[in-house]
C-alpha cells in the first residue's frame, strides 16, 4: 500500500485527507503539530467574544478515521529521495507528498511586528484576552490593512466598542479604497464603517509603528490598541528545490517538476485569469478535493483530469448583521441576508463536521442575543 503524507492540516491539507480517508487505496499520514483543525472564517468573532474559541476547532482524532496523526513540525523535505524529516530528527519515505504547510502573517511595516494580528486561533484568543481587559471608555484602536481580515476584523472591533461607548476607532487603508478590484463594494463599507463610527484614513499609508503611535505621511496617531493586517507570506520549509514565495503548481496541483509532490493552499502558486488563484480557504479546499480525486484516479490507472477553479461567491462580514458580498464574480449583494447566509453557511459546515448540537445554541445565541464569550 502506497504513503500519503500530508503536510499540514489546514483547509487543504484537512479536506484532502477527510476525502482521502474514504478509499482504502493508501496509507496517509497527516504531519501538524496541532491536535484540530481550525475553521479559520470565524477567528474574527472568537476575537471579540461573539463565539467560544472551541466552536471551531474540529479534532483530526474525532473527525479523520484511517489516518496516522504525526504531532510534529517538518524540518525538511528531501524532493529527491522521496523523504521528509521532522524536528525530531526522524526521516518519513513517502510516494505521494502534499505540501499544505499555510501562512504566516506578514509584516512589512517597520514595528508592525510588535502589534497585534490575526492569522490563527492563537491570534484571536490573545485579542481576546485584551479586550477582556479594555473594555472601558475612552479607548483608541487602530487597524492597518484593509483586506478580507482587516476589514471584518475591524468592523467586528467597532460592534464589540459600541457596547461601551466612547471607544475611538480608526481604519488606515493603503490605498483610496476597499478592495480595488471590486469597485462594487468601496462604497458600501464605507457607508458602513461610518455608521460603526469608524474613521477611515483613505490613501494614508503606515510608515511605521514606534511603541503606541503610528506614523504616516499626513501625520502621527496615538492608539492604545494597534491591529496590523497587511497580508500574509507562506510558510517556508527548508527542500532542496527552489521556493519563491510558494510553489508553482499545473494543472494537477502537482510542483513544477515532480510528479509525486503537490502543494495546496497558501504556499501553492495556481495559474487563474492571467495571474494567480486567490489565497482563500475555499479555494484550497478545492484543490485538496481534487487531489484527493487524482491520487486516486492515479492507482487506479484512470485518466488524470485538469483541475477547474471556479469561485462561486466571496462574502464578507463588516460587522454584526451586514455583509457585502459577489456570486459568481457577478452580482453583488449586501445587507442583513449576506450576513446570515454566510454564516449559517460556515456554522452548518463545522456541524457536519463536528456533530455537535452545542454549536445550535452558539448559533442561536449570538444570532440573537447580545452574550460575549471572552471569558
Amino acid at each position: 500500500m502506497k504513503r500519503v503524507i500530508i503536510i499540514g492540516g489546514g483547509f487543504g491539507g484537512f479536506y484532502l485527507a477527510k476525502r482521502l480517508s474514504k478509499h482504502k487505496l493508501v496509507k496517509i499520514i497527516l504531519i501538524d503539530p496541532k491536535d484540530f483543525f481550525i475553521y479559520k472564517p470565524l477567528i474574527h468573532e472568537v476575537a471579540v467574544g461573539e463565539i467560544p474559541a472551541d466552536t471551531v476547532k474540529i479534532s483530526y482524532l474525532e473527525s479523520l478515521k484511517n489516518i496516522h496523526h504525526v504531532k510534529l513540525k517538518v524540518k525538511k523535505i528531501l524532493f529527491e529521495e522521496n523523504m521528509v524529516i521532522l524536528e525530531n530528527r526522524k526521516s518519513l519515505k513517502y510516494d505521494y507528498l502534499i505540501v499544505a504547510s499555510g501562512s504566516n502573517a506578514f509584516f512589512p511595516i517597520k514595528g508592525s511586528e510588535k502589534t497585534l494580528t490575526l492569522n490563527n486561533l492563537y491570534d484571536a484568543i490573545k485579542i481576546k484576552k485584551i479586550l477582556r481587559k479594555s473594555s472601558n471608555k475612552g479607548l483608541k484602536i487602530s487597524l492597518i490593512g484593509e483586506g478580507f481580515t482587516g476589514t471584518e476584523l475591524m468592523a467586528e472591533l467597532a460592534t464589540w466598542g459600541k457596547k461601551y461607548g466612547e471607544i475611538e476607532l480608526h481604519h488606515f487603508l493603503y490605498f483610496k479604497g476597499y478592495f480595488l478590484d471590486k469597485p462594487s463594494y468601496d462604497s458600501i463599507i464605507k457607508k458602513q464603517m461610518k455608521r460603526l463610527g469608524v474613521r477611515v484614513h483613505l490613501g494614508e499609508p503606515v510608515m511605521e509603528i514606534v511603541n503606541n503611535k503610528i506614523i504616516t505621511k499626513k501625520g502621527s496617531y496615538y492608539s492604545d490598541i494597534i491591529f496590523t493586517c497587511t497580508g500574509i507570506k507562506p510558510t517556508t520549509i527548508e527542500s532542496d528545490i527552489e521556493f519563491q514565495k510558494g510553489y508553482q503548481i499545473n494543472e494537477f496541483c502537482e510542483i513544477k517538476g515532480l510528479k509525486n509532490a503537490y502543494a495546496i493552499g497558501d504556499v501553492a502558486k495556481l495559474k487563474f485569469k492571467g495571474g494567480f488563484a486567490p489565497q482563500l480557504g475555499q479555494i484550497a479546499q478545492k484543490e485538496g478535493v481534487f487531489i484527493s480525486k487524482d491520487i486516486i484516479r492515479r492507482e487506479k490507472n484512470k485518466k488524470r483530469v485538469p483541475i477547474k477553479i471556479k469561485i462561486m461567491g466571496i462574502f464578507i462580514s463588516i460587522g454584526k448583521f451586514y455583509g457585502v458580498g459577489t456570486i459568481l464574480d457577478q452580482f453583488t449583494l449586501r445587507g442583513l441576508f449576506v450576513w446570515f447566509i454566510k454564516r449559517t453557511y460556515y456554522f452548518l459546515n463545522i456541524f457536519i463536521l463536528k456533530k455537535k448540537l452545542e454549536l445550535i445554541k452558539y448559533y442561536l445565541t449570538s444570532l440573537f442575543l447580545s452574550k460575549r464569550y471572552l471569558k
